[in-house]
């Protein structure tokens, strides 16, 4: 959660608060890892077609840390062939 003490000193370092501001998108992150954490794992929905057209989806669970997700999306559209979209889920609600 975004407190009011955050989103003070957060006003006075970026002018840009709430305007795709990358240190705004980090904390809402935060938030939602928090939000959806169970035992240190976030669950991960992706769906998406390759370079052929095939349709796919997977889940699977990474660690619930910023950096973590991060490499992971990184990671994902570095090797992406076609579109490809990701969500993040509570690791109970991934059958």
């Amino acid at each position: 959660m975004i407190t009011k003490l955050m989103k003070r000193s957060l006003r006075k370092q970026c002018k840009s608060y709430g305007n795709g501001d990358w240190l705004v998108g980090r904390l809402r992150l935060l938030n939602k890892l928090n939000a959806c954490a169970e035992d240190g794992k976030i669950g991960v929905f992706t769906w998406g077609s390759d370079c052929d057209g095939q349709k796919f989806e997977r889940s699977f669970t990474v660690s619930a840390s910023v950096m973590e997700v991060i490499n992971f999306e990184r990671d994902y559209y570095y090797w992406a062939d076609g579109a490809q979209y990701y969500s993040l889920h509570k690791p109970s609600e991934l059958v």
